[in-house]
């Protein structure tokens, strides 16, 4: 029997199928990382929108915000 990686199919699956599955992973990752970004920020904003309404007066705010956001 031939090796795997000789015959037309083993040369496709190394040369095209790994690859893409590779690809398509990085996709994923990708995408799961910017909803992770998303869902950081929805939550900073939650605690900036909690702050203004208990210290709506507070001289010290954008200090704070800046806090918050880095």
């Amino acid at each position: 029997m031939a090796d795997f990686h000789n015959t037309v199919m083993g040369k496709k699956f190394y040369q095209h199928d790994v690859p893409e599955l590779i690809h398509q992973l990085t996709r994923i990752a990708d995408a799961l990382q910017a909803g992770k970004k998303d869902q950081e920020v929805g939550s900073s904003f939650s605690a900036v929108k909690t702050y203004i309404q208990n210290f709506p007066n507070d001289a010290d705010l954008g200090k704070q915000i800046r806090a918050i956001w880095s």
